[in-house]
């Protein structure tokens, strides 16, 4: 465990020290074109933009579905207590750990991470699906 947290750090830290470093050329390089003498800007609402993740998700939940589904395979379809989903989902997992000790690129991490929430949200989507149910019939 200490050597992935030492990885995870690592590459926090290797991304912060980039992040802040683009930031700083794109402030100089506005502050070049447009000059630095321009007020900030007024903030209307403070909430931070969703980036469209959860459609992220909701869009891979489909894609692995129309892959998977003429095979039997679509999780889509699982009940919540099926042995596979923990297999199915512990192999996403471990791609993300691929993806870190691989040092691939963040967009990468980035589209296993959202495989990840999408295997993850179908598993918690079945359960809710059993909640009903179980509502339904008084169980």
């Amino acid at each position: 465990m200490t050597k992935l947290n030492s990885i995870r750090d690592s590459f926090l830290a290797q991304l912060e020290a980039e992040l802040r470093g683009e930031i700083e050329n794109i402030s100089h390089y506005i502050d070049r074109v447009i000059g630095a003498d321009l007020p900030e800007p007024e903030t209307v609402d403070e909430t931070p933009p969703v980036n469209n993740v959860y459609d992220e998700i909701a869009r891979e939940r489909e894609r692995a579905h129309i892959k998977h589904v003429a095979a039997g395979k679509s999780v889509e379809t699982r009940d919540f207590y099926d042995p596979e989903w923990l297999p199915i989902l512990t192999e996403e997992i471990g791609e993300v750990a691929r993806a870190l000790c691989d040092n691939e690129s963040v967009e990468h991490l980035r589209d296993e991470l959202i495989q990840v929430a999408a295997m993850a949200a179908a598993w918690a989507d079945s359960c809710s699906r059993f909640i009903d149910d179980s509502k339904e019939l008084n169980v």
